[in-house]
C-alpha cells in the first residue's frame, strides 16, 4: 500500500512539473504578442528563442498573409504586408503572433 501511494505521489509530481513547464513555455511564447513597441517585441522574441534552445524544443514557423501561407523565400518581399506568424511546437500546440515590426520575423527564422 505504501509503495502504491509513493508511486501515485511520484506520478502526480511529474505531471505537475510537466504542466508547470508547459504553462511557462506558453507564457513566454505569448510575450511577443504583448509587446507595445518593436524593441520590446524583439527582446521578447530573444527570450522565447532562449527557452526554445535551453529546452531543445523544436518549432515550426509558418508566415501567412490573408490566411495564405507565404514560402520562407518570399517573406522578405512581403515585409510591408499584414503578416501573421504561426509558431508550432513539437507537442502539437501552437500560437499566433502578429508582429509589430515584420523585420522581427527574421529573429525566429535565423534559428
Amino acid at each position: 500500500m505504501k509503495a502504491f501511494i509513493l508511486i501515485i505521489g511520484v506520478v502526480l509530481s511529474l505531471l505537475t512539473g510537466c504542466e508547470d513547464n508547459m504553462d511557462s513555455k506558453f507564457k513566454i511564447a505569448e510575450s511577443p504578442e504583448k509587446a507595445s513597441t518593436p524593441i520590446e517585441e524583439a527582446k521578447a522574441l530573444e527570450e522565447v528563442l532562449g527557452v526554445i534552445k535551453n529546452e531543445n524544443t523544436p518549432i515550426t514557423i509558418a508566415v501567412s498573409e490573408n490566411n495564405i501561407e507565404i514560402p520562407v523565400q518570399e517573406v522578405a518581399e512581403k515585409l510591408n504586408s499584414d503578416l501573421i506568424v504561426n509558431i508550432l511546437f513539437d507537442d502539437g500546440s501552437s500560437f499566433k503572433w502578429k508582429p509589430l515590426d515584420n523585420q522581427n520575423i527574421f529573429l525566429l527564422m535565423r534559428e
